[in-house]
């Protein structure tokens, strides 16, 4: 936020770099290269391209580590094709890894044409949007829930080893914002995403239920 606010102050609103950039993947049109260029410092723009660069490499990362990660726990639990569960002797869930890396290859859509990666970026952003705001949903639902069973089982909150500073309220006013925009997503759309993703999200989660009941019958077949 901090550095937003300063590139902000430093490039004009009506700086024409900023507003006639070749594409959505210029790199002269980004406001942190334009602030360096009018800083009159030279050379300093690449090594700003180099640290975004740098930048959305960390991000990669992260994003492969996060999801790797998380389909192993799923794997374990049930919940996903046991497969990817897979842990190496240096405790690295391999298949999980593999399979999240498969869809870098997405990023060879680039070469399919400036209206085709135009319109998939534009898909992936709102699909990536649209899940945030489900994930956050869902979250504060959960935590809602929770303090409402924590309560029924006749324990307090001084049992808890963590309490959220904004409470139950902060849970109830966060979930309600995301409805909120839901809801603006669904009056200013103008495509089927929005419906779109309800009904693969729908599918995501009955999927992960019949998967995980399954497991639980053939469990008790078992014992």
């Amino acid at each position: 936020m901090v550095s937003l606010t300063v590139v902000g102050c430093l490039v004009p609103y009506n700086e024409p770099n900023l507003l006639n950039g070749s594409s959505s993947s210029d790199a002269n049109a980004s406001p942190f290269v334009i602030a360096v260029r009018n800083a009159g410092v030279g050379g300093l723009p690449s090594v700003m391209n180099v640290v975004i660069m740098i930048a959305v490499l960390s991000v990669g990362n992260s994003s492969i580590y996060g999801s790797s990660r998380t389909l192993a726990a799923l794997a374990d639990r049930g919940q996903a094709p046991r497969i990817l569960g897979y842990i190496d002797r240096d405790g690295r869930p391999l298949v999980a890894i593999l399979f999240s890396s498969t869809f870098g290859f997405i990023c060879y859509i680039v070469a399919a044409g400036s209206d085709t990666r135009t319109q998939a970026f534009s898909w992936m952003i709102a699909i990536s949007g649209l899940a945030a705001i489900f994930t956050w949903a869902s979250i504060c639902m959960c935590h809602i829930r929770f303090r409402a069973a924590w309560k029924l089982q006749g324990h307090t909150l001084d049992e808890l080893a963590f309490r959220s500073q904004a409470g139950v309220v902060g849970s109830w006013i966060g979930f309600i914002f995301n409805i909120l925009v839901l809801v603006a997503q669904f009056w200013t759309g103008k495509s089927t995403l929005p419906p779109l993703s309800i009904l693969l999200t729908l599918r995501r989660s009955m999927a992960s239920w019949i998967w995980e009941h399954d497991g639980e019958r053939a469990s008790s077949k078992l014992l």
